[in-house]
């Protein structure tokens, strides 16, 4: 009989550990806050759960191996952006696999270090480094202006801003020195803006080769929804857009190679202006956030929380074969505050909404101008083509309003 799989998890994902559990993979589950909310509570067979209180914090969760004797797997696995770098540095001592090396998985996260990589090789932003926010006197060099201040091991637009000007860089530093948290990020980069539609681009690469990647672009630019925006995208088809996919395909040969990621996940955004020319935003080696991978899923069959474990574990996922089975899947965050939730049935009863559903109660309210990750709920938008999709995701946006901010659908 064969020996079962060991797989190491940093930050609970239901979608990747209903996977394991549908593939006979044993899996240690380190949480913390932040994920317990989406853990049930009761513990699956092949399912082992410790608690930290930072699930990327190397001391609190070595100490909780060790404790519970959980110090052998066969990979280290994570979707979480900020556990990347530790997930590689586990793998190195407790795992029979290491697919990401730490330097890879550095290049990955540092924005600053990931694009004095790539400069010179594809068009990206100029930046500077502000190594401690507190002694910043909120100079922006004049080729950097309009730019965009950000945490240089940042996450979700959390504490980014655009800076127009000697008054945005100061409101900008307060901003993050009024913040009460004692993990508030300290060193910054600031980055030149780049104009331009916002897409990204998701998948894995096995043995240096891209054997998956989709394009998907944004409704707005993350950085709006600073202004109140609500996250949208529409993951487009190869058929309906064959030169963008092939324009993608060629920065992921050039990007990945580049940062040294070989065999992954791989999250990478990237503006069109409207030249045409592509700029690359940014790479991590994570599956998307939000509704990514159900979209995905449900546009090509692809479910990159299984590649993400698969790699782990020295396996090669399944490449999605024949057509995409719509001509355009997107989802968009719906508004709050809620004044009365809807039933999922009354969603998915709207014109091409696949699933979607409220995820905070009656009286709730969340702010989505603090990073792309907030959201009250979500809608799974299909149809004909991505020009369909937008329509129906500006009704659904419509539609929630009216329903949840005063309680009437008309």
């Amino acid at each position: 009989m064969a020996t079962k799989r060991r797989l190491l998890v940093l930050s609970a994902r239901p979608g990747v550990q209903r996977f394991c559990a549908r593939a006979g993979i044993d899996v240690t589950v380190v949480y913390d806050d932040r994920s317990a909310g989406s853990l049930d509570g009761a513990v699956p067979p092949g399912e082992q759960r410790l608690y930290v209180e930072r699930f990327n914090d190397a001391e609190l969760v070595r100490s909780a191996l060790a404790r519970a004797g959980a110090e052998r797997f066969d990979g280290v696995c994570t979707t979480h952006e900020k556990g990347v770098v530790l997930a590689s540095l586990l793998a190195a001592e407790l795992a029979v696999h290491r697919p990401l090396s730490t330097t890879t998985a550095v290049a990955c996260r540092d924005k600053h270090h990931q694009k004095s990589l790539l400069h010179g090789l594809v068009d990206t932003a100029r930046s500077t480094l502000v190594p401690d926010i507190r002694r910043w006197d909120g100079d922006v060099p004049a080729d950097l202006v309009p730019g965009v201040l950000k945490p240089v091991l940042g996450a979700a637009t959390r504490h980014t801003y655009r800076l127009d000007g000697p008054l945005d860089a100061a409101a900008a530093r307060a901003a993050v020195l009024a913040d009460p948290s004692w993990q508030a990020p300290r060193t910054f980069v600031v980055e030149s803006f780049v104009d331009g539609v916002e897409h990204k681009v998701d998948g894995w690469v096995t043995g240096g080769r891209v054997r998956f990647f989709a394009v998907s672009r944004y409704l707005r630019p993350c950085l709006d929804i600073k202004d109140g925006a609500l996250l949208a995208s529409v993951a487009l088809s190869p058929a309906a857009a064959p030169d963008l996919y092939a324009r993608a395909g060629r920065m992921l040969d050039t990007v990945l190679p580049r940062l040294g990621l070989g065999d992954g996940v791989f999250h990478l955004e990237m503006f069109e202006r409207a030249d045409g020319t592509l700029v690359f935003g940014e790479c991590a080696a994570r599956v998307g956030g939000g509704v990514t991978v159900d979209v995905l899923q449900a546009m090509f069959g692809a479910d990159l929380y299984a590649a993400a474990v698969l790699i782990a574990l020295n396996e090669r996922p399944a490449v999605p074969t024949g057509e995409a089975a719509y001509g355009a899947v997107g989802s968009t965050f719906l508004p709050s505050p809620v004044h009365d939730v809807p039933a999922p049935r009354e969603l998915a009863a709207l014109p091409g909404v696949l699933a979607g559903r409220y995820e905070v109660a009656g009286g709730k309210s969340v702010d989505v101008r603090k990073k792309t990750s907030a959201r009250a709920g979500y809608a799974i938008v299909v149809g004909d083509d991505a020009e369909q999709v937008e329509r129906r995701i500006t009704d659904v946006v419509g539609w929630a309003r009216r329903r949840v901010l005063r309680g009437d659908p008309r």
